[in-house]
């Protein structure tokens, strides 16, 4: 899903909003479990709510769970996740792994990657002639 920033400011930092449409997904569409009443009576969009597990492509990283909210003043923004104004980079057309399966949630929490920069080694160069 293209990462998407969240212009109204009602997303909190840990929080983001998913919205998928059925048409666009015809194998998620054709899940039986997906027809069932706990998605609403508006069948062609969804609305995730709960943790989900948000990875930047390519997954270098270890994954981040987050979790999904229903925010009204979002549902415009349609197959894209959007996350806060607080905590998430640049958002310059990167590309996420979001998924909200049960068996996808890692059991334990992982803190992210340090990108601090290694210290830097001075070599002496020596010059020799012949």
């Amino acid at each position: 899903m293209l990462g998407c920033f969240d212009e109204t400011g009602k997303l909190k930092y840990g929080e983001v909003f998913v919205q998928i449409s059925h048409q666009r997904n015809k194998q998620f569409h054709a899940m039986s479990s997906l027809s069932s009443n706990r998605y609403g009576a508006n069948k062609s969009k969804h609305i995730v709510k709960g943790k989900v597990v948000v990875a930047k492509n390519s997954c270098l990283h270890p994954v981040h769970v987050s979790r999904a909210v229903d925010v009204p003043s979002l549902h415009h923004m349609l197959d894209c996740i959007v996350f806060p104004q607080k905590g998430r980079s640049d958002l310059d057309g990167d590309i996420y792994f979001v998924n909200w399966g049960p068996g996808f949630i890692p059991p334990c929490h992982e803190n992210p990657m340090d990108h601090a920069p290694s210290q830097v080694v001075w070599i002496m160069m020596l010059r020799y002639r012949y």
